[in-house]
């Protein structure tokens, strides 16, 4: 296309342009695949990233993220660096992808159904939405069949566990003798059938989770405790958190309180709305402006729509700002390019707006930060409630913002103030930075497997037997379910 915008338009134009795909089958009439593609992050075009997690890239990654200055620019590795760690990539819909330059993987074939799905008992209503679902599922399955079996692959990673794709995936690398591998992103105490797992590993935060997947019917023959995923970057993100709080402090500022919230949506029957959200940001932004020695550094779920999302309070922020000691950590287009620790590292105490979904406070907490918890929700059962109430959980922003005084007034402070140590050996028990190390040390061990032509079940009780003499047998646990067939 790019040579027919030449020939209409000019050269100039075309180079512009650049090169415009189309199927990228490599067949006459459609070249490709395309170099460079349209980059879309969300609604039909959104594609997941399935990749083997190597924590040098991760790592390096991470730091490109944070030496950027002013707004986040997030910048992915390129084909060259993924080749040069011996990593290849495929891009499953060119219409998701930035990465110049890689195959594209097309599916063109007509998945043959089972031939109970013609059976006339599905024609009733229920019956045909069932159709449906298994047609789904088979046609799902045979993509993935042929794809690991056209690529090599045996061993599937990710961390998408939020609905059935999971599974028929799961399924389908089985069925070629390869792997499903699954690692926890997001801190969870209480049981769901939404976030059911069908896997052959999970790596989890800690035994807890595995308690916890049991509990939501999960199917997972090794559940392999590794620690917090996210704990490699706390000591990439030390001295760009020290900037961060040079400056605040530059400004004046003798303390400094950073925020998370949980993001919020326009109605309120579904998730946390706009006007539930604004009220903890007025309270400390109004704080900042009272209080002449208060920093407050913000880290939003969702910084692009921040501003829409507080709607009159917006002015506030945007005065607070003025004042040097407000700094919003932006960048990122569906979430924020930064992670909690960042801001919790430029703190003095830490404060999570969302209970009910604490993994940002439990990465400030793991990074030593005092990390408090506000439950506005109301959520009563969480076993967080452990750590204290009015202590480290609080149900009233008068009793936190009390609680935060008397600890800065108080010489020494008040003991143990925003210490998670009563249950933090439940939520991760190693807290050493190299959880990512383990979890890519036990990737390794699969993949020799692999190459020393053992089965998958060798392959998994192999490597659960180096990690459990390593680490502990308490470390590795598998998670049963009720299994039924479909005949």
């Amino acid at each position: 296309m790019n040579g027919w915008a030449a020939k209409l338009i000019s050269k100039e134009v075309a180079d512009k342009v650049g090169k415009v795909w189309g199927l990228g089958t490599d067949n006459k009439y459609d070249p490709g695949p395309w170099v460079g593609a349209v980059a879309d992050h969300g609604g039909k075009l959104a594609c997941q990233v399935h990749r083997v997690v190597d924590p040098a890239v991760e790592s390096h990654a991470a730091k490109r993220i944070v030496e950027v200055g002013g707004v986040a620019r997030e910048e992915h590795p390129s084909g060259l660096e993924l080749s040069q760690r011996g990593i290849s990539s495929v891009v499953l819909d060119p219409r998701a992808c930035s990465i110049d330059g890689k195959y594209i993987f097309w599916y063109l074939k007509f998945p043959k159904l089972p031939k109970f799905l013609l059976n006339s008992s599905f024609d009733c209503h229920d019956g045909r939405w069932l159709r449906q679902q298994l047609k789904t599922y088979w046609s799902e399955y045979y993509f993935w069949q042929d794809f690991f079996c056209k690529r090599n692959v045996k061993i599937y990673v990710s961390w998408f566990k939020y609905d059935a794709s999971h599974c028929v995936i799961a399924d389908a690398i089985k069925s070629v003798g390869g792997l499903s591998v699954i690692y926890q992103r997001a801190f969870e105490e209480l049981p769901s059938r939404e976030n059911t797992i069908a896997a052959d590993i999970v790596f989890g935060f800690s035994p807890l989770n595995a308690d916890i997947e049991k509990k939501s019917d999960s199917c997972i023959k090794y559940h392999v405790a590794v620690g917090f995923l996210g704990d490699y970057r706390f000591n990439i993100l030390k001295n760009y958190a020290a900037t961060l709080r040079g400056k605040i402090k530059n400004n004046g500022a003798q303390k400094i309180l950073a925020y998370f919230d949980e993001n919020s949506a326009s109605d309120a029957r579904w998730s946390t709305d706009h006007e539930f959200m604004r009220k903890p940001y007025a309270i400390l932004l109004e704080k900042v402006l009272q209080e002449p020695w208060l920093g407050l550094v913000i880290k939003p779920k969702v910084p692009l729509s921040l501003h829409k999302r507080l709607g009159p309070i917006a002015e506030i922020l945007k005065k607070a700002e003025g004042t040097g000691r407000c700094i919003v950590i932006g960048g990122g287009n569906l979430q924020g390019a930064y992670p909690p620790a960042l801001a919790a590292l430029a703190a003095d105490i830490s404060i999570h707006g969302c209970l009910c979904a604490a993994t940002a406070g439990l990465e400030s907490a793991l990074t030593g930060t005092p990390t408090l918890l506000f439950d506005g929700e109301g959520w009563p059962g969480s076993r967080l409630y452990g750590l204290g109430k009015n202590e480290i959980v609080f149900t009233e922003w008068d009793e936190l913002w009390r609680a935060c005084l008397k600890h800065w007034r108080q010489g020494g402070g008040i003991p143990n103030f925003g210490d998670w140590s009563r249950i933090i050996d439940e939520l991760d028990p190693y807290r050493d930075g190299l959880a990512a190390e383990r979890m890519g040390t036990y990737l390794k061990w699969l993949i020799d497997g692999f190459k020393q032509g053992l089965s998958r079940e060798v392959v998994m009780a192999d490597a659960a037997q180096r990690y459990s003499e390593i680490w502990g047998k308490d470390k590795i646990s598998e998670v049963k379910c009720i299994k039924f067939s479909l005949k």
